[in-house]
């Protein structure tokens, strides 16, 4: 498993080398559908922390504290770890396949904006949509890990059908 940060730092990366820019909700969006993608393939959960249902949206604590700074602008930097030498720059994924798994994912949801990544997770019957609804508004809800992986178990084996076709 990785941290929110690690996932995060590899999508600037991508972002970077193809001239692009990614705000916060896009990056959290990002690292959600890896995260999801990556638990419907494997049954393993990608994060090391839990993906929560906010009144907004999806939210991961850790990229929310790193990155609300820049608002609704680009972020300029990449996530920081911090121990007693001070910060530095949060190491991304650096095996093979997990960096294939988010390059796929880099390239199919970098080209829609933050609103229609929003809308896209906040669809009926998504995991943040059940846990909202379930959660009666309260902030700050876990959304299951398991919740997650039905879903895109589902989404991967749809997938898995159109290609076959």
């Amino acid at each position: 498993m990785f941290s929110a940060k690690s996932i995060a730092n590899y999508f600037l990366e991508l972002a970077q080398s193809s001239d692009q820019c990614l705000s916060s909700l896009k990056l959290q969006a990002l690292v959600y559908y890896a995260h999801g993608w990556h638990t419907g393939y494997t049954g393993r959960a990608l994060l090391n922390e839990k993906v929560q249902a906010g009144p907004y949206g999806l939210v991961i604590a850790s990229l929310y504290r790193e990155f609300n700074r820049f608002g609704t602008g680009p972020i300029t930097r990449k996530a920081l770890d911090y121990d007693a030498h001070g910060a530095q720059v949060t190491p991304s994924p650096k095996d093979k396949e997990t960096q294939t798994l988010l390059r796929t994912v880099f390239q199919n949801y970098a080209s829609y904006s933050d609103t229609q990544l929003t809308q896209m997770a906040h669809g009926k019957d998504t995991p943040w949509d059940i846990t909202w609804r379930e959660s009666k508004g309260m902030h700050g809800v876990n959304i299951p890990l398991s919740r997650i992986t039905a879903y895109f178990k589902a989404a991967v084996h749809t997938a898995e059908q159109q290609a076959d076709a």
